[in-house]
């Protein structure tokens, strides 16, 4: 039965042989880790050896490749800002590995990838944040265009501007608030109970909510309970 030594006990087992670990010795290890599909250790050995060794270009190159292996899973799981920074060290590991041999082919062009994909996730982070904002703004916006309607006396269109910000951003603490107090003004206190106890489970901190809550439960004739078990969805 093969055991496989660890990157640790294989250096500590040439220090006890008087070994003196080198460059080349955490490269092929780096190399060993990296062909296994162990691509934290690999990164670890490299990165070694090119502190010992700066001009050892395939270990600035494959350190370079493990940073990029790290940036598409994060991405991949949606931490954007995380995938930028490993391909900025990616970018940075392939340039040493061009400057200690500037005819290094694979190195040039696979940097000039992950340039290119960092232009594609810096576009996907200003994407996530646009849609973050954007999506604020239109429940904004529609409680607005609601409240506008409601002035008018339109109460129907209101309402459905009111559903409308929720459906938008069901997570939206302000839309189920502002539901809730549209219905409690229209004396619909049941209802308008459970919209503000969405609010409350949703962000406990939201302005007004517990106050309005305590105020409405004793209108609609609800028992007080905790605000954080809300009795679901709000219905007509």
């Amino acid at each position: 039965m093969l055991i496989r030594l660890g990157p640790a006990i294989l250096l500590l087992s040439l220090l006890i042989l008087g070994c003196e670990p080198t460059a080349r010795s955490y490269h092929q290890e780096g190399l060993a880790e990296y062909r296994a599909g162990h691509y934290d250790a690999a990164r670890a050995m490299f990165k070694v050896a090119v502190l010992e060794e700066p001009e050892r270009q395939e270990s600035a190159y494959y350190l370079a490749r493990c940073c990029r292996l790290s940036a598409e899973r994060k991405f991949a799981e949606g931490d954007i800002p995380g995938a930028l920074r490993e391909l900025d060290e990616a970018v940075f590991h392939y340039g040493q590995a061009i400057e200690a041999y500037p005819g290094y082919a694979a190195a040039t062009e696979e940097k000039a990838e992950a340039l290119e994909l960092k232009g594609k996730y810096g576009e996907a982070l200003r994407l996530s944040i646009w849609a973050k904002d954007n999506a604020g703004r239109t429940v904004r916006q529609l409680v607005n265009v609601a409240r506008e309607f409601e002035q008018r006396g339109d109460m129907d269109t209101a309402l459905a501007r009111y559903r409308q910000a929720v459906a938008v951003e069901p997570d939206n603490a302000l839309a189920h608030a502002e539901l809730g107090r549209f219905l409690a003004r229209q004396k619909r206190y049941d209802v308008a109970v459970a919209a503000l106890e969405n609010a409350y489970r949703l962000d406990p901190s939201e302005p007004g909510v517990v106050h309005d809550l305590a105020t409405f439960r004793g209108l609609a004739g609800v028992e007080a309970r905790p605000a954080a078990t809300p009795t679901g969805p709000e219905s007509e």
